[in-house]
């Protein structure tokens, strides 16, 4: 195998630099590990908690704020959609890497440190602390937006039940589907979103 990668041309595989072995023991003993004990929690409940508590953590703060605007309303309709859809991928093809058993701080970490900031935005868009300018009248804007949103949607749940069924079938490196053209098609969505 190796002879044949050199007659490739191509060289062969080396270990990851150490501070990305650093980084990724640090972020796992934050999110997972936190001063030990005993692991009551799932990865997965503490994201699923923030992506299906951003709706209702939206609604409280359109009604605390008497902001019913176009753009805050659509805003929160894609959350809602969104934190649904996560949810109903979570329960019919979880992601095994989401279905660790995590301390009470880890989840306190991951919620408040990973998770809680993506509040933020809409929080300042419902707030009115930041007032955006669209580059394109609003209601084209707001069109684009959605139209990204749902793609974006689209895109992470269709490779996250790729990476799902695939691997349930054959471990490995996918390199098929969407994931011959992007290496985590799923955060391409995400991003999109």
């Amino acid at each position: 195998m190796k002879v044949a990668a050199q007659q490739l041309g191509s060289q062969p595989s080396s270990a990851p630099p150490r501070w990305t072995l650093t980084t990724r023991h640090l972020t796992d003993w934050l999110s997972r590990d936190c001063l030990g004990g005993p692991r009551p929690w799932k990865l997965a409940w503490v994201i699923n908690i923030q992506k299906a508590g951003t709706f209702p953590f939206y609604l409280l703060l359109v009604w605390w704020y008497q902001n019913t605007t176009t753009p805050v309303l659509v805003y929160v309709a894609l959350q809602a959609a969104y934190g649904l859809a996560w949810v109903l991928k979570d329960v019919a093809f979880p992601d095994r890497n989401w279905q660790a058993r995590i301390t009470i701080l880890g989840g306190i970490n991951t919620f408040a440190t990973v998770l809680g900031p993506y509040w933020v935005f809409g929080w300042l868009l419902i707030s009115r602390t930041s007032v955006p300018t669209y580059p394109l009248p609003e209601a084209q804007w707001l069109c684009l937006c959605v139209g990204l949103t749902v793609l974006g949607v689209v895109i992470m749940i269709a490779a996250d039940a790729q990476k799902f069924f695939t691997l349930r079938v054959r471990p490995g490196l996918i390199t098929d589907g969407m994931f011959r053209w992007v290496r985590h098609p799923n955060y391409l969505g995400e991003m999109m979103f």
